[in-house]
């Protein structure tokens, strides 16, 4: 199968497009925070016209391209976690792709859904509640929804990988120590998985 891994100069895009690569699958790893190394593309997402030096005959979309960045201004997160998705939506319905895995975060559940049983019909919190990221995210997963192709939303809690900038020194020793800072509403039944 032909598949296209977006953010594969990233944590999660790096693992999944090797791990896909490893499974026999045909990857087309498309990069941005690096130049293109053999058998991988360069596209910044946000620019549509980029889009264009996308292969014909993709299949499966893994979009795990985005933004984690508290300092980053609104704007640059917007166009990175939001508008790219758009626009890679987009293009994955006109090349008439069978499916889109967009790697999302279980941030679109807002500040305290920490533990909690989540499914389809929990609100999604985080389109006017909390961080950029937490907006960005559930925004993209709507954007994806109502694009018109076949999808599959993947919401991962938080991912601690090399490379990984987000994590701050506090959110690291409390997880050493006795566990999360409390938070507002949250309860002792609550629980993080990692």
């Amino acid at each position: 199968m032909k598949i296209l891994v977006t953010g594969a100069d990233g944590f999660l895009g790096g693992h999944l497009a090797r791990g896909l690569s490893r499974a026999g699958h045909e990857v087309v790893p498309i990069v941005f925070a690096r130049p293109a190394r053999g058998g991988e593309l360069r596209v910044d997402l946000t620019r549509r016209a980029q889009l264009a030096r996308l292969p014909p005959g993709v299949e499966v979309v893994v979009h795990a391209a985005g933004m984690v960045d508290g300092y980053a201004p609104y704007r640059a997160m917007f166009a990175a976690n939001v508008t790219a998705t758009q626009q890679l939506s987009s293009w994955a319905l006109g090349a008439r792709v069978r499916h889109f895995v967009h790697i999302s975060s279980v941030a679109v559940y807002g500040p305290l859904a920490l533990g909690e049983a989540r499914g389809e019909d929990t609100p999604r919190l985080g389109y006017t509640l909390g961080l950029p990221y937490m907006r960005t995210k559930a925004r993209a997963e709507l954007v994806v929804a109502r694009s018109g192709v076949p999808w599959t939303a993947l919401r991962p809690p938080a991912v601690i990988g090399l490379g990984d900038t987000v994590i701050s020194r506090g959110f690291f020793e409390a997880l050493e120590a006795d566990g999360l800072p409390w938070v507002a509403g949250a309860s002792l039944e609550r629980r993080v998985s990692l």
